[in-house]
């Protein structure tokens, strides 16, 4: 892979599914539905019916203890060194920039970028009227971008919850990253996503307790710039982008570049619009972040 920057991971020959994840964000969708209080109040109400069993009532307390002892052991081995850590095993142990490779997977310059979150609240999350229909469409929608990642210049895109907003029933939101506006529009104008938006427009007035949003960004070639330390890849970090590798094949190919030396400080970052000089300037203007 050409390139004046050093690659801290390799390319691949498939688009790497954002879909992956879908199980955790729905496993803490569903958490986020009640309030803490609430998700209490139903394992005493469990722990109660155990009292109605055949058993010594010290035992209806094993469940509890067993599996409170597990997650204790489970920890502690992760401290340790025992078990791997799971809450760091995606983490990149390095500080690092994602850039937009050009199509030889090189990074001369920059690029324009379509950015467009979406996002919804619902009351009462996948127990309300109307949502297993939206959340059933909004999953077709994110196959057909998953699938069709080239054909959509889609780059990435991730899931996030509003937590600072509310103690539950979080907003959610969906942040895509497309190479560029055409494609945003391209996508918006196809049939699976003009099924789920006619299928709103004509149940709003029956589920008014639905919600949903979005917001679009065109961002300007060399106008934007990104730093992670010891961090996971996410949002634009997380963008894969076609390129024809020195033997003439297709590959996927990450954006992610060791951000030491000459990419340390934002300015530079900002700078590699082609034409400007600043690649490479170690004393650049506002020092190391």
């Amino acid at each position: 892979m050409p390139s004046n920057f050093t690659p801290l991971l390799p390319s691949t020959p498939a688009f790497r599914s954002n879909l992956v994840r879908a199980s955790a964000f729905n496993h803490n969708y569903l958490r986020d539905t009640f309030t803490l209080t609430t998700w209490l109040s139903i394992g005493a109400f469990l722990q109660v019916l155990l009292l109605f069993l055949p058993i010594r009532p010290t035992y209806t307390a094993a469940p509890v203890l067993v599996l409170l002892s597990w997650q204790v052991v489970d920890h502690l081995f992760m401290i340790v060194g025992i078990k791997e850590d799971i809450y760091q095993k995606r983490a990149l142990k390095a500080k690092y920039t994602a850039l937009y490779p050009d199509e030889n997977g090189g990074f001369a310059k920059g690029e324009k970028r379509g950015t467009a979150p979406g996002g919804q609240r619902v009351v009462l999350g996948p127990l309300a009227p109307g949502y297993t229909a939206i959340a059933n469409y909004a999953q077709e929608m994110m196959k057909e971008l998953d699938a069709k990642a080239e054909e959509y210049r889609l780059l990435s895109f991730n899931f996030y919850a509003n937590s600072g907003a509310h103690t539950t029933g979080s907003d959610l939101m969906t942040i895509y990253y497309f190479k560029d506006m055409e494609y945003v529009h391209k996508f918006a104008n196809s049939e699976v996503h003009r099924n789920g938006w006619d299928w709103f427009n004509k149940h709003t007035k029956q589920y008014p307790h639905l919600g949903i949003m979005h917001e679009l960004y065109q961002v300007p070639a060399g106008k934007w710039e990104n730093i992670y330390i010891n961090q996971e890849p996410i949002l634009f970090a997380t963008a894969q982008h076609r390129i024809t590798d020195e033997d003439g094949s297709k590959k996927w190919a990450s954006g992610i570049v060791d951000a030491r030396g000459r990419l340390k400080a934002s300015q530079v970052r900002l700078g590699l619009e082609e034409g400007e000089d600043a690649i490479g300037d170690n004393n650049a203007k506002g020092g190391s972040i």
